[in-house]
């Protein structure tokens, strides 16, 4: 085994037991605390997988969350898509008649 693989292992194993110790501490359950230490048995990948599954991120604020139906957003932009167009052609119109050529696209 080369010695930078070695290195990488050690390194990654003492990460793993400074995130154990974290684990053990937490208020999870025993049966989540036992699978995500046996994600941190893993040796190089065990820290990175540990560290995206237990990421407890917390909830949006009500106003921030998409409670809508499906598609509510696209809905909307298809709606207006239309007469965005039409606004867009009107406005090449009134710059062709200003002799403002740099305005039209």
């Amino acid at each position: 085994m080369s010695a930078p693989f070695l290195i990488l292992i050690v390194v990654s194993e003492l990460i793993s037991l400074w995130f154990l110790r974290g684990l053990l501490k937490s208020s999870r359950s025993r049966l989540e605390k036992f699978a995500l230490a046996l994600v941190l048995m893993v040796p190089v990948l065990g820290p990175f997988v540990y560290a995206f599954l237990s990421e407890d991120v917390p909830t949006n604020h009500p106003l921030l969350r998409d409670n809508g139906p499906r598609g509510r957003f696209t809905h909307s932009m298809i709606g207006i898509e239309a007469d965005l167009a039409r606004a867009k052609q009107e406005e090449a119109i009134r710059s062709e008649k200003d002799g403002d050529p740099s305005r039209s696209d």
